[in-house]
Protein backbone atom coordinates (compact mmCIF):
# COMPACT_ATOMS: atom_id res chain seq x y z
CA UNK A 1 0.00 0.00 0.00
CA UNK A 2 1.47 3.08 -0.81
CA UNK A 3 1.60 6.70 1.52
CA UNK A 4 -1.28 8.40 0.06
CA UNK A 5 -3.49 4.93 -0.33
CA UNK A 6 -2.94 5.05 3.28
CA UNK A 7 -4.09 8.35 3.88
CA UNK A 8 -7.11 7.85 2.03
CA UNK A 9 -7.55 4.22 3.91
CA UNK A 10 -7.12 6.13 6.88
CA UNK A 11 -9.20 9.71 6.27
CA UNK A 12 -12.05 6.92 4.91
CA UNK A 13 -12.12 4.87 8.34
CA UNK A 14 -12.02 7.36 10.13
CA UNK A 15 -15.59 8.90 8.09
CA UNK A 16 -17.15 5.26 8.47
CA UNK A 17 -16.78 5.61 11.79
CA UNK A 18 -18.46 9.19 12.30
CA UNK A 19 -21.07 8.24 9.81
CA UNK A 20 -21.86 5.57 12.29
CA UNK A 21 -22.67 7.61 15.25
CA UNK A 22 -24.32 9.71 13.54
CA UNK A 23 -26.77 7.05 12.12
CA UNK A 24 -26.71 5.89 15.89
CA UNK A 25 -27.27 9.24 17.23
CA UNK A 26 -29.94 10.17 14.68
CA UNK A 27 -32.09 7.01 14.66
CA UNK A 28 -32.06 7.09 18.60
CA UNK A 29 -32.97 10.98 18.55
CA UNK A 30 -36.00 10.28 15.61
CA UNK A 31 -39.00 10.93 17.96
CA UNK A 32 -37.44 14.27 19.17
CA UNK A 33 -39.15 17.37 17.94
CA UNK A 34 -38.06 18.94 14.70
CA UNK A 35 -35.24 21.73 15.74
CA UNK A 36 -34.54 20.09 18.69
CA UNK A 37 -32.01 17.45 17.25
CA UNK A 38 -28.33 19.02 17.37
CA UNK A 39 -26.00 17.09 15.74
CA UNK A 40 -26.80 13.99 12.78
CA UNK A 41 -24.77 11.99 10.28
CA UNK A 42 -23.23 15.07 8.55
CA UNK A 43 -21.80 16.50 11.69
CA UNK A 44 -20.52 13.54 13.18
CA UNK A 45 -19.04 12.19 9.85
CA UNK A 46 -17.36 15.72 9.22
CA UNK A 47 -15.89 15.20 13.33
CA UNK A 48 -14.83 12.09 12.35
CA UNK A 49 -12.88 13.18 9.06
CA UNK A 50 -11.35 16.15 11.47
CA UNK A 51 -10.12 13.78 13.76
CA UNK A 52 -8.89 11.64 11.52
CA UNK A 53 -6.83 14.62 9.51
CA UNK A 54 -5.50 15.79 12.77
CA UNK A 55 -4.20 12.55 13.96
CA UNK A 56 -2.42 12.22 10.29
CA UNK A 57 -0.91 15.48 11.32
CA UNK A 58 0.04 14.22 14.52
CA UNK A 59 1.26 11.59 12.77
CA UNK A 60 3.32 13.61 9.97
CA UNK A 61 4.65 16.49 12.61
CA UNK A 62 4.79 14.50 16.30
CA UNK A 63 3.36 16.30 19.54
CA UNK A 64 3.59 19.81 18.12
CA UNK A 65 0.47 19.72 16.41
CA UNK A 66 -1.17 18.09 19.84
CA UNK A 67 0.02 21.28 21.57
CA UNK A 68 -2.07 23.35 19.02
Amino acid sequence: MTEAQEVFYYLGVALAIGLLIGVERGWKERQAKEGTRVAGVRTYGLIGLLGGGLALLAKLFGPLVLGL
